[in-house]
Parts: C-alpha cells; structure tokens; sequence
C-alpha cells in the first residue's frame, strides 16, 4: 500500500539508472525551483550539494516537496559521513546520498550503516517525517531499503 503518495516512480532511482544513462545537475542556489527548471530541461535528478554550500534541513524538506511535483530525483550530497548528516538528507525525503571523500572501506560501510534500517543498516526510524508521507506508508522502511541511492565519491588515490 503505497497511500497514494507520489513519491518518484517509487523513489526508485536506482531501477532507473539500470535501464538507461540519467542526466542530472548539481545545485548550489538555495531556490527550489531549481527542481522545477532541472525538470523542464529533461533531467532525471539534482544533487544538492551541503559539501561547499549552505542547506539547512527546512531547505532540503522544500527541495523534496519541489522535486516530487516536478517528478525528478533528489540526491544529497552531504558534508561529510555522520549519522545526523544522512538522517537530515533522508528523513526530507530525498532518493538518496552522494558522499564525498569516502577513501575507506570502512567509510563506505558507514555510509551504508546509517542510510539503511535494520536489519540491513543503522539508520533511525521516525515513522512521521515526510519520508514516509507522515505515517502513511507502513512499509517505508522495507522500500527505503530497497530503493535508497547511496553514492560513494572516490576522489582521491587512497580510495
């Protein structure tokens, strides 16, 4: 039972990126109508970039809403690998994250940890964010699960 909530073909960006290259922009202005514009010029998703920029958790929630009604993926690419970082970015409703500076396999298992719930990962569950329409989709966990897009950047040579 999906509730009714239009939540991306699924929030399933990672069936799409199986089934054809994606074409998408990196955002650095805090307007989201940047979705609306990302949409219209036929892209698949943006990246909200909290590495070099300055988004507040109320930016990304406005963010979410603007790329749902647009029907374009919202991908964070956080600051740096923390529980608190993953769980703004996720709990907005975002498709998923892209981290910057992962040089360690431990760092990408962390990554994963905290963007996954158990038994899969570590992530925290609040059942009324905007993530799971507030409540309204029980089986958000299992399909988080399944769906989350967790980018990995590996940008120098120790990773």
């Amino acid at each position: 039972m999906n509730s009714g909530f239009p939540v991306n073909d699924a929030m399933d960006i990672k069936k799409k990126i199986l089934e054809k290259p994606l074409q998408g922009i990196f955002v650095s202005l805090r307007d989201p109508s940047m979705a609306h514009l990302a949409s219209a010029a036929g892209c698949d998703f943006i990246v909200v970039d909290q590495e070099h920029f300055a988004f507040s958790p109320s930016d990304l929630v406005n963010f979410s809403n603007a790329c749902r009604a647009s029907g374009v993926h919202l991908i964070v690419r956080i600051g740096e690998i923390s529980r608190s970082c993953i769980q703004h970015a996720l709990e907005c409703g975002s498709s998923g994250v892209l981290a910057p500076m992962v040089e360690t396999k431990s760092q990408a298992e962390t990554l994963a940890d905290f963007c996954l719930y158990s038994p899969r990962g570590k992530r925290g569950f609040h059942g009324l964010t905007g993530a799971s329409n507030f409540g309204r989709i029980p089986e958000y966990p299992v399909m988080a699960n399944q769906t989350v897009f967790i980018g990995a950047q590996i940008e120098t040579a120790e990773g």
